[in-house]
């Protein structure tokens, strides 16, 4: 799978989820089992949760490993850290992504790891990115990440959202209801607007095909950015990532964020150089007059000089004017993507923090 992979120029990923292989009980489920099931001392031997009728794990040598259930510091060193340090040396993985539960991790551990990683990389010559969930490792050697979900906000700092296809299980089941296109579209624009980027989980059958709706999926984002690939690949934040009257989550809860819906109103930014790109949420009416009230003095605090606004991929120039109330542009009477209308504006000169 890895020469696969690699064969076909994609970057190589590899998932952990381990750090929650070892059988440890705290907090409710520890308080629950103690006193509401007095299935203490049963809930430690056995498998994680307690099965009736299934062996428990001390009684065999193999099950002992598969769930975790060997002194701590044996755990740590043999599979947690080993499994680690082996896919390392085999297949020099672009990226490793940590699902949760690092804190139960030492931090030496944690130190060794990340030192191992890095230091393989670096005699490589390549770089590699660390991914982390609710901060069990510092960003100075991680990258932050948000499971369905994303931030509220423009961040100094690159981040992730590692988001699915469907509305329901990561993997492939049956009946699996997938999003629609715009839906993630929406999501990849607002996520690249605010300096993140997205990792998007789709669910192959057992034998690898995937089914044709994901398929479909999968198309037709990469028709649009085929068309307007310039305005997400390669680019900055602005000054502000959007605005629009969609209400964004205060916190990044995954099930808020599940919720938001955008409209045509809502609008985000990214940069190349002077370019500024306008990302519409939608498709707004056909000859409309919009405003960018972004590009006005009172919202960003300087003149943004505009030469020229286009649409990308047409050579049309769209008539515009600048005013106090910022830039209004006259969309045309066609060529507006129906899932996010897209307008490249030229500033002759940046106007982002990030391109400096």
């Amino acid at each position: 799978l890895e020469k696969a992979i690699r064969a076909r120029g994609l970057k190589f990923v590899t998932t952990f989820h381990h750090a929650r292989n070892l059988q440890r009980y705290k907090g409710k489920e520890e308080e629950v089992i103690t006193r509401e099931k007095n299935l203490h001392f049963q809930f430690r031997k056995s498998h994680y949760p307690l099965y009736p009728g299934m062996p428990p794990t001390l009684d065999d040598p193999e099950l002992n490993y598969l769930y975790g259930n060997i002194p701590e510091p044996k755990w740590l060193e043999e599979v947690w850290y080993a499994k680690l340090v082996e896919v390392v040396d085999k297949y020099s993985p672009d990226l490793i992504y940590f699902d949760s539960w690092l804190n139960y991790i030492p931090d030496s551990m944690r130190l060794r790891f990340c030192t191992y990683y890095l230091n393989h990389a670096l005699e490589q010559d390549k770089e590699v990115v660390i991914v982390r969930k609710q901060e069990d490792l510092p960003l100075e050697c991680s990258v932050d990440d948000f499971e369905k979900s994303r931030k509220n906000h423009l961040a100094e700092k690159v981040w992730m959202t590692d988001e699915t296809i469907s509305n329901g299980s990561w993997c492939y089941t049956e009946n699996l209801k997938i999003k629609p296109t715009a839906e993630h579209l929406h999501i990849l624009i607002d996520i690249v607007s605010k300096n993140g980027v997205m990792m998007l989980n789709i669910s192959p059958k057992a034998d690898g095909t995937i089914p044709e709706d994901q398929q479909r999926v999968l198309l037709e984002m990469g028709a649009w950015l085929e068309k307007y690939g310039e305005a997400i690949y390669g680019t900055r934040p602005w000054y502000t990532f959007g605005e629009g009257p969609t209400m964004e989550p205060e916190k990044d809860f995954p099930g808020a964020f599940q919720k938001v819906t955008y409209t045509e109103r809502d609008i985000r930014y990214t940069t190349s150089g002077s370019t500024v790109y306008a990302l519409f949420m939608g498709k707004p009416e056909e000859g409309s007059e919009v405003v960018l009230e972004s590009f006005s003095h009172e919202k960003s605090g300087q003149d943004i000089p505009v030469k020229s606004v286009s649409i990308p991929g047409e050579s049309e120039a769209l008539e515009w004017k600048q005013d106090d109330k910022g830039l209004s542009v006259r969309l045309p009477s066609g060529n507006l993507d129906p899932m996010s209308t897209v307008l490249k504006i030229e500033t002759g000169e940046s106007s982002s923090p990030w391109n400096e």
